[in-house]
């Protein structure tokens, strides 16, 4: 299996080296940034803010630190909502 883009040994990400994953890489670099309106963290931004060059984890696991505007509480029930609105077997659009 192939990526994207590899990284360095500095942990910088390289362009890969086939033209057609290169452009692919150019596409989608611009809205993978967490300020880009198309990103999809922008359609919940009314319950937290982002925390600008912080980040919790490490690796594949490494997030965009933030403030949550719910509380815990808050955050129960909508996860309760979402898996209500869950019908097993069929995709939810």
């Amino acid at each position: 299996m192939g990526s994207c883009a590899t990284k360095n040994q500095e942990n910088e990400v390289s362009l890969p080296s086939n033209p057609r994953l290169q452009r692919a890489y150019q596409q989608y670099s611009q809205i993978i940034e967490i300020t880009h309106p198309l990103n999809v963290n922008q359609k919940y931004n009314s319950y937290f803010t982002l925390i600008p060059d912080q980040f919790v984890g490490t690796g594949i696991k490494k997030a965009n630190q933030y403030e949550s505007r719910l509380s815990k509480e808050e955050w129960q029930q909508k996860r309760v909502e979402f898996w209500d609105s869950r019908i097993e077997g069929q995709d939810q659009a």
